[in-house]
C-alpha cells in the first residue's frame, strides 16, 4: 500500500473474547516467531536499537505522507517518538556494553542511570567511546539529548498521557512533525555511525545541523501534531488510539516479508495498548472504580489492574466465561512481561536474556488483545455513563 494511505482493518474492531484466548496459538496465516539472541550483549542491544529505529521511521513516514490526518498527526506521532527514543537509549547502552566488559560495573550503571539519556551519553563520552565524531556533531548531540532528557528522563512521556510535570515545562501546543522527526533520525544516525558497521548511517548526515531542540514548533495543527489538548479530552484517548493503530500497522506492513519484521517493537506496542486500556478503565470516576484507589503508576496488568476490575465488571451481566478467558490471557502476559520492559530490551539489569519457552504469533496476540480491548472500551463507556448519573444525582 502507498505510504500515507494505510487504514485499519475492521476485522480487529469486530473481535470479542467469547472464545478461549491463547497466547501461544499460531493463527492460520501466522508465522511462528522465536526469540533468539547472539549472546553478545552489545550486538544484541545494537540489533534491537535498529529494530526500534526502523519502526520509528516507518511510523513517522506514514504520518508525514498522510497529510492532514488528525489521528496520525496527534496519536501515531507520539508512538513514533517513543520508538525513536527507545532506539537512542538502546544504541547508547550498546556502546556501553562494547566499552565495558565487567558485568557488575555495567549493571551498576544501568541501575543508576536507568533511562536517563544525558547521563548514559556522558558515560560513553568519559570512556572515549565517540572519538570518531566531530566536535560540532558531538556538541549538537550532547545539547539535543539534554533537551530531550529534560522533557522525558524516565521514558514515560510518550508511552502514557502527558502529565502535569511534562506540561509544566511549557511544551509547544503544535509540533512540526517533519522537522522533529528529522532531528530524531539525525540523533540516532550520529550515535549509530560510531559503530564499525555504521557507515550507512553516516553517509547522509547533513552539513548544516538544525537547532538542537527536541521539538520544532509549528504555527498550527494542519499536518502537525496538536500536542497540548484541552483538559476536556479523554486522558488516555490519544495514546490508546496511537498504539492501537501502530500495533496493527507494524504487523500488516510486513506481511509477506518476514525477514524485515520488527518483532520487539510490534510486541511492545501490543502490550502497551493492553496496559493503556486497563489504565483508562481504572481512571474512571464511577464510584465503584474510584473507590478501589488503584495505583495508576503500576505496570502489573494482572495483579494490580485486572484482578481488581474483574469483580466490578462481573456485576453487570452473565459474562463469567468471557471474563475467565480474559483473566487467563492477562495473567500469562504479566508472567512473561511483568513490568512492560520485556520487549523493550534484550536483557534485564542482571543481564538475564529475555526469552520465551515457545514460539509466538504476533498476529494471534494482537487478535487476542484487540478482542479484550474491544470489551474494555464498551465497559469504559458504561462506567462513564454511570459516573454521569452519579454526578446528576448529587
Amino acid at each position: 500500500m502507498e505510504t500515507g494511505k494505510w487504514i485499519r482493518n475492521s476485522h480487529f474492531d469486530n473481535l470479542w473474547p467469547d472464545n478461549p484466548l491463547s497466547f501461544w496459538n499460531i493463527s492460520e496465516k501466522g508465522i511462528p516467531v522465536s526469540i533468539t539472541w547472539s549472546k553478545c550483549y552489545f550486538e544484541d542491544y545494537l540489533k534491537l536499537s535498529d529494530e526500534y529505529y526502523y519502526a520509528g521511521i516507518k511510523i513517522v513516514n506514514e504520518v508525514i505522507h498522510a497529510g492532514h490526518d488528525n489521528l496520525k498527526d496527534d496519536s501515531w506521532f507520539l508512538a513514533g517518538i517513543f520508538m525513536f527514543r527507545q532506539a537512542i537509549e538502546l544504541v547508547i547502552k550498546a556502546r556501553i556494553y562494547s566499552l565495558i566488559h565487567n558485568k557488575r560495573e555495567i549493571q551498576s550503571i544501568l541501575i543508576e542511570d536507568k533511562h536517563d539519556l544525558s547521563s548514559l551519553f556522558l558515560r560513553i563520552k568519559k570512556l572515549n567511546g565517540i572519538s570518531n565524531m566531530s566536535y560540532i556533531n558531538l556538541n549538537w548531540l550532547d545539547t539535543y539529548l539534554k533537551d530531550l532528557n529534560e522533557l522525558d528522563s524516565n521514558s514515560t512521556v510518550f508511552r502514557y498521557p502527558l502529565d502535569v510535570k511534562f506540561l509544566s515545562k511549557n511544551p509547544p501546543k503544535f509540533v512540526d512533525v517533519y522537522r522533529t522527526s528529522v532531528k530524531m533520525d539525525l540523533a540516532y544516525s550520529l550515535l549509530r555511525s560510531i559503530f564499525n558497521d555504521g557507515k550507512s548511517f553516516s553517509d547522509n548526515l547533513p552539513t548544516v545541523l538544525p537547532k538542537p531542540k527536541f521539538f520544532s514548533i509549528a504555527k498550527n495543527g494542519i499536518g502537525n501534531c496538536y500536542l497540548v489538548h484541552p483538559n476536556s479530552f479523554s486522558r488516555y484517548y490519544l495514546m490508546i488510539n496511537g498504539y492501537l493503530s501502530v500495533s496493527e500497522f507494524l504487523l500488516s506492513n510486513h506481511i509477506g516479508c518476514e525477514s524485515k519484521r520488527l518483532y520487539f517493537p510490534e510486541m511492545f506496542s501490543i502490550r502497551q495498548l493492553l496496559e493503556l486500556e486497563l489504565k483508562q478503565l481504572v481512571s474512571s470516576e464511577y464510584s465503584e472504580i474510584a473507590n478501589l484507589k488503584i495505583r495508576h503508576q503500576s505496570h502489573k496488568i494482572y495483579t494490580d489492574f485486572w484482578t481488581k476490575l474483574n469483580p466490578v465488571i462481573n456485576n453487570y451481566g452473565d459474562s463469567s466465561n468471557i471474563l475467565n478467558n480474559i483473566s487467563g490471557f492477562i495473567e500469562l502476559f504479566q508472567k512473561i512481561d511483568n513490568s512492560g520492559d520485556f520487549f523493550r530490551y534484550p536483557s534485564s539489569y542482571s543481564h538475564e536474556y529475555h526469552t520465551l519457552i515457545r514460539p509466538i504469533d504476533p498476529i494471534n496476540i494482537l487478535s487476542c488483545v484487540r478482542s479484550i480491548t474491544n470489551l474494555f472500551e464498551g465497559c469504559d463507556a458504561m462506567f462513564y455513563d454511570y459516573a454521569e448519573l452519579e454526578q446528576n444525582m448529587l
